[in-house]
């Protein structure tokens, strides 16, 4: 009994330590440096000026992932089609950690890509160290694109964030402020039936739409869907059984997206031609063999002709 005893204690303390030791070694293979991207360029807009990123931290797994040096650099670029404000205060700080970080230089910043420059030792100190990166400011440029901000190079060992290893540094999105590439056109519509389309063409990112109508073609109103409206919040407005209320009237439409300024169309003329209608028949009429007879009719519409039958 007391032989088992002892061997079941020996197997215990045989299992807990292979389970230390595999949780020790499961630890160092996965810790590894987590970047945690800047926000706010998700709607960065094509010709427009800079905004400023939100900051972006760089995290030690262990306190071993940073490795001790002097003039230890640290590369991050921009994605093709956006570029840094060289102009911009940037900068890389130890927001907490055991380590000591010393000789951080002015970080050297070019349209394209931005190096930071500092000395560091007794990484291995806990807690785990953090740096943060802030003050980024960046700009989009034709075309609209989307990209990552992404350590490219540097001398600063850090395990899992080598450059091959491409974490995230940054999500940029840029669009395009709305541009008219085709007018709708006039249209001439007879009142029965009364129907007529103004269609536009755009292009921008995330467009919407909004069809406005004149009747002096200088004082415009929105237009809501509704009576012989529909498709005002659309490319294609439609008008069914318009009668001669409308008659002369203008169209245009005012094209809105993520980016500005909005773009308006050249506006189109409708003309609402008037439904031939008879407002008198001719009467009968009795003449003798050799006199004359006159027959007339009286109508209204526009563009009349007439052709007599007999």
């Amino acid at each position: 009994m007391l032989l088992l005893q002892r061997m079941t204690s020996h197997i215990i303390k045989s299992l807990l330590f292979g389970l230390f030791v595999t949780l020790i070694s499961f630890n160092n293979t996965n810790a590894q440096v987590v970047v945690s991207p800047a926000n706010g360029g998700s709607n960065l807009c094509v010709g427009g000026g800079y905004t400023t990123l939100g900051d972006i931290t760089i995290t030690e797994g262990i306190s071993t992932d940073f490795a001790n040096g002097t003039n230890q650099t640290y590369v991050i670029s921009a994605p093709a089609n956006f570029r840094f404000n060289v102009g911009a205060t940037v900068t890389l700080s130890q927001s907490s950690g055991g380590g000591t970080v010393t000789n951080i230089q002015p970080a050297v910043i070019t349209t394209t890509s931005i190096t930071f420059e500092y000395d560091m030792a007794s990484t291995a100190v806990v807690p785990v160290d953090v740096f943060t990166i802030s003050g980024i400011e960046i700009r989009a440029i034709s075309p609209a694109s989307t990209g990552n901000i992404l350590r490219t190079g540097g001398t600063a060992t850090q395990t899992g964030n080598a450059p091959a290893e491409s974490q995230n540094h940054g999500s940029l999105v840029s669009g395009d402020a709305p541009s008219i590439t085709g007018d709708p056109s006039s249209s001439t519509i007879c009142e029965n039936p009364g129907n007529a389309s103004f269609t536009v063409t755009a292009t921008g990112t995330n467009l919407s739409y909004q069809w406005q109508e004149s009747s002096d073609g200088i004082s415009y109103a929105n237009l809501a869907d509704g009576g012989i409206y529909s498709g005002s919040s659309t490319s294609n407005l439609m008008l069914t059984a318009a009668t001669t209320l409308v008659d002369g009237n203008y169209y245009r439409a005012v094209v809105s997206g993520t980016c500005a300024p909005s773009a308006t169309s050249s506006p189109a003329q409708l003309t609402v031609e008037e439904e031939t209608t008879i407002t008198a028949n001719p009467t009968d009429n009795t003449a003798c063999e050799d006199d004359n007879a006159t027959f007339s009719v009286t109508a209204t519409g526009t563009g009349l002709t007439y052709q007599w039958e007999e």
